[in-house]
């Protein structure tokens, strides 16, 4: 067991992918409605039940459960019938603390990402469960969010399953950068996001950029207290995403001193394109794409987010075939995936995606078929019979889009049928890689 700071008992959640018969149970009672509004938090209390789903839903006796705030997330989801949660975890006088919720480390921000649009249940899970091992290879603990199966039930309602997740943000056991501080910022640290939709600020090449840690509701926040240091911040920031561009665009930018290659940490920046291109994921050069700039002085690629629609869960633009590029593709409403294009002119940046490629399919590395099949088969397991009930709360619900574009352009009526139209599609995704990069054989 966990204990509070509030002194509520947390139920213990098994992070690894193991055998169990049941995932975690989590319900939340709110003091009112939800509001649409995604920046409006609505005051909640929160229970854990570690022997999972049992049936009560109910919200007639609170007492003892953890205070929490809760409120929608997400873009397109929003649209969706089965919405996307973000809940911060509050002490009794209702201020932002940290708790360990089971296996995760100690946190005040949760997201819940709903698997809706996906029907095997675990594109989310699998990308940033590989994400993480990728990342633990080349020596970087945080490549990914911690994720954990839970299901879930507001106000008597019952929602299913979702994706427990840590946010992106940063922090001793989340992404290895300290609070960003005007008066230093020769050493300055910083996380950030390509965006395709809101942005904070264009890079002179065009580039959406969101910010993320600090976000734009901090500096805001810093503003009223110090103006000149929120402007310098933003000023820093903008600066250097500018000038990396402005490296990667020059005559000699695949000099190994003067070009981008100073600049980066370049394996971080192999392995991002390699797991975005083996499930081809449509946000994944163009939005959702966050980077850092750590304590090093470089920007690393990550952490890994949104893969509700990858792995051949989008019939349209060609993402659901298994042959074709993703970063070489160009849509107007998208843009184009500048950064990776322009670093794959370089032949130094080409021939480490073919080594480190060759490296992860060797077998028993992590992109052996053997080694995937067994993190789907483990997270399918892990599932229980949690699936069914899922199906049957949202049965009938989707949209002609979600039906037919947001989704695989094969469906099965259950759970193990999409499980396979996943695999098979990993696996063919696998051998039109294997061909483009010189590999042969089952591996």
């Amino acid at each position: 067991m966990r204990f509070l700071k509030s002194g509520v008992v947390l139920a213990h959640l098994c992070f690894s992918w193991t055998v169990s018969a049941s995932i975690p149970f989590m319900i939340v009672c709110s003091k009112g409605e939800i509001s649409k509004d995604k920046k409006k938090e609505t005051e909640a209390f929160l229970m854990w039940k570690e022997s999972g789903y049992d049936g009560d839903v109910s919200c007639k006796d609170t007492s003892g459960w953890q205070k929490i705030s809760i409120k929608h997330r997400g873009n397109s989801s929003m649209k969706f019938a089965k919405k996307q949660y973000g809940f911060k975890i509050l002490d009794e006088e209702g201020n932002k603390t940290k708790v360990a919720l089971g296996d995760f480390p100690k946190n005040s921000n949760w997201v819940m990402r709903s698997p809706y649009i996906d029907r095997s249940l675990i594109r989310d899970g699998l990308a940033y469960n590989l994400g993480r091992d990728l990342g633990k290879q080349r020596g970087d603990d945080y490549a990914a969010p911690r994720t954990e199966f839970i299901e879930f039930a507001i106000n008597g309602d019952y929602k299913g399953i979702f994706v427990l997740t840590e946010k992106i943000q940063h922090g001793r056991h989340h992404v290895p950068i300290q609070k960003a501080d005007a008066s230093d910022l020769d050493h300055l640290t910083y996380i950030a996001e390509i965006s395709s939709q809101k942005y904070d600020f264009k890079s002179k090449r065009g580039t959406m950029i969101r910010f993320n840690d600090p976000n734009e509701k901090k500096l805001k926040k810093l503003a009223e207290k110090d103006p000149y240091a929120a402007q310098e911040l933003r000023k820093r920031i903008k600066n250097e995403i500018n000038h990396f561009e402005r490296v990667l665009l020059s005559d000699d930018f695949a000099d190994p001193e003067r070009g981008y290659r100073a600049l980066v940490d370049f394996d971080s920046f192999v392995d991002y394109f390699i797991i975005q291109e083996l499930s081809k994921n449509i946000d994944g050069f163009r939005r959702s794409e966050f980077f850092y700039k750590a304590k090093d002085g470089k920007f690393h690629m990550g952490p890994y987010w949104d893969f509700d629609i990858a792995f051949g869960n989008l019939s349209f633009y060609g993402m659901a075939k298994t042959k074709g590029w993703s970063h070489t593709k160009h849509w107007s409403y998208l843009r184009n995936a500048f950064w990776f294009n322009r670093l794959l002119k370089d032949p130094y940046f080409a021939q480490g995606v073919h080594r480190r490629y060759a490296e992860l399919r060797e077998e028993g590395n992590l992109l052996s078929w053997a080694n995937l099949e067994t993190r789907i088969d483990s997270m399918q397991t892990r599932l229980g019979d949690a699936p069914e009930r899922d199906r049957l709360r949202w049965d009938g619900t989707h949209k002609f889009t979600q039906r037919h574009i947001m989704n695989t352009k094969k469906r099965s009526e259950d759970l193990q049928g999409n499980v396979d139209i996943l695999k098979q599609w990993v696996q063919e995704r696998l051998k039109w890689l294997d061909s483009q990069m010189g590999l042969n054989g089952e591996y």
